[in-house]
């Protein structure tokens, strides 16, 4: 349980600090090309730390974890593509 709880710990602070990045990504004067690229990345990672800790989905049949992997993999990229086109 404490494990649980220190990796629900060390989550929320990967979490908060990744936004925070991306916040000041925002606010600075990168290329877009780049902020594009830097803040997609981001929202990955995010994803899969919401996936795999909060939801718990590393315990679930690979099935339904891959399925939502995929969805925090995808609609980034999609969005990305959307933006450099």
């Amino acid at each position: 349980m404490s494990t649980l709880i220190a990796n629900n710990h060390i989550s929320t602070i990967l979490l908060v600090g990744l936004t925070f990045i991306s916040v000041w990504l925002a606010q600075s004067t990168i290329e877009q090309n780049v902020l594009v690229i830097l803040v997609t990345l981001s929202v990955m990672v995010k994803g899969q730390l919401i996936v795999d800790t909060f939801m718990e989905l590393y315990q679930a049949p690979n099935k339904w974890r891959y399925v939502l992997l995929s969805y925090v993999v995808l609609v980034p990229l999609i969005l990305a593509i959307i933006i450099y086109s």
